[in-house]
């Protein structure tokens, strides 16, 4: 399931720029160390301080807008990556408006959201 899942880095940034933390998958951080263990769990333990939501990508695909100032949301994929962002068609010569690329879909739209929230496009 992690390779569905955002990373825990990409997690924390999530949860700190207010992404819903509603995911059924969650990780759940032991306290006191510097190694995090992560847990997939469906019943998390709601008392534990240090918890992400670890989104797969067609819950963040869900929040993020499909289009911008005339830009429309687009994936690309290649033998190696995904690409996300927001592509003006139409032109011989397509103007971008923003993406990411990852490893992991789930990672490339999670970092378009974060950027998006920052920049105040995402209420």
């Amino acid at each position: 399931m992690n390779e569905y899942c955002v990373d825990l880095k990409v997690a924390k940034q999530l949860k700190e720029t207010g992404f819903p933390q509603t995911s059924v998958f969650r990780c759940q951080c032991a306290r006191g160390g510097v190694k995090e263990s992560i847990l997939l769990a469906e019943n998390p333990d709601q008392s534990l301080i240090n918890q992400y939501c670890l989104p797969c990508s067609d819950e963040v695909l869900k929040e993020l807008p499909h289009q911008i100032n005339g830009f429309w949301l687009r994936i690309d994929c290649n033998d190696r990556s995904y690409s996300v962002g927001y592509w003006e068609s139409g032109y011989e010569d397509e103007r971008i408006f923003e993406h990411f690329s990852d490893l992991k879909l789930a990672n490339a739209l999670a970092l378009l959201w974060i950027y998006l929230k920052k920049e105040g496009y995402i209420k």
